[in-house]
């Protein structure tokens, strides 16, 4: 081992990891009317109308729920925002004036990177997103 095999990355490594979701459909919940079906949706949720809000950062992620390509993201943040409809909104009257529940993917919190390549789900038939961080 000399200096020249160390100045060109010896003992260097990288690795990927994939982060991937699907939006699901609930056509067994209690329906109004039966056209109406339950579904999880890619989108980054707020506070107001969402429970279940994870202990992450959501400042990266856009309206359509994924990371931008080229962010660097560390341990905690959200990668894939994701909400589902709650069966019953008001019934319980603490959860009165939520609508849905967070279903966001997190990092691994020991973590750290760049985001190579976030697909959306119209790329990548049945609606799957994929991170890779």
């Amino acid at each position: 081992m000399n200096q020249a095999a160390i100045d060109r990355g010896l003992f260097r490594s990288t690795f990927y990891r994939t982060y991937a979701d699907q939006e699901h459909n609930d056509h067994n919940a209690h329906k109004l009317d039966s056209s109406d079906v339950l579904r999880e949706n890619f989108e980054r949720p707020n506070r107001e109308d969402c429970t279940g809000m994870r202990h992450g950062s959501y400042d990266k992620v856009d309206s359509d729920g994924l990371v931008s390509p080229g962010l660097r993201v560390s341990g905690c943040d959200i990668l894939i925002g994701k909400t589902s409809p709650l069966a019953s909104p008001g019934q319980n009257c603490a959860l009165g004036r939520f609508s849905k529940r967070d279903s966001s993917t997190t990092m691994r919190p020991n973590e750290s990177g760049l985001i190579d390549q976030a697909r959306s789900p119209d790329y990548n038939p049945p609606h799957t997103p994929i991170i890779q961080p």
